[in-house]
């Protein structure tokens, strides 16, 4: 945390693009089965999942659906078994690019200092035509399509964060003093534990580098 005491903050949810070139999906649905099928890697199943663009303009802003592709003609399958976060692209880029240009204090992304200029041309690398928005000198646009996901996954109902009373809210939303996410690793004596954290998050639950260290 930046108040200089050591503690660190853990993750609440994390998400994966499960979308891509040949072999992306299939190697995203095999990532989610090892999380679900190994004991020792159940519980982070619950904290993570897969997300993907809904095809459909009329598509709403964020659904859990559990797709079935497992035909001929597909590479990828899935059985019905995965959980897929399904987003709609265009209203959810329209909210976030309106939230990039807000000024006003409630509802605006704020950008920390230091990121570099690619930063910034990857989430302006889109224009919004009449019915989408498109990408006509195919420049890089991985943080928009991230900060997208992002402000999408914050619907999920394990969150959402459009319901969270500010007066009153859920401990891994409360200040970081009270935040059970909230943890510190600089003493001795702290041991990670894999059953703490499959309680729903009732306790501190894993530091950044254990997720980090199991996705690498």
């Amino acid at each position: 945390l930046a108040d200089g005491s050591g503690r660190e903050m853990g993750i609440l949810m994390s998400a994966c693009d499960s979308a891509g070139k040949d072999g992306f999906t299939s190697n995203a649905y095999a990532f989610w089965r090892k999380l679900r099928k190994q004991p020792e890697l159940r519980h982070y199943a619950e904290k993570f999942i897969l997300l993907k663009g809904a095809s459909s303009a009329e598509a709403p802003r964020f659904a859990i659906r559990f797709p079935d592709t497992e035909r001929k003609d597909r590479k990828a399958k899935a059985r019905g078994e995965i959980p897929v976060g399904f987003i709609g692209t265009l209203i959810q880029k329209d909210k976030v690019f309106g939230m990039i240009t807000n000024d006003d204090s409630d509802g605006r992304v704020v950008f920390p200092e230091g990121l570099n200029r690619n930063y910034y041309q990857e989430i302006l690398a889109e224009t919004r035509t009449k019915d989408k928005w498109e990408n006509p000198k195919r420049l890089r646009n991985e943080t928009f399509d991230l900060l997208t996901y992002a402000i999408s996954l914050i619907l999920h109902k394990k969150i959402n964060y459009e319901k969270i009373d500010w007066l009153k809210p859920k401990a891994w939303a409360e200040e970081w003093d009270f935040n059970e996410l909230v943890i510190d690793l600089s003493g001795d004596d702290y041991e990670y534990s894999a059953e703490e954290d499959e309680k729903e998050v009732q306790k501190p639950t894993f530091a950044l580098q254990n997720l980090g260290a199991l996705l690498a």
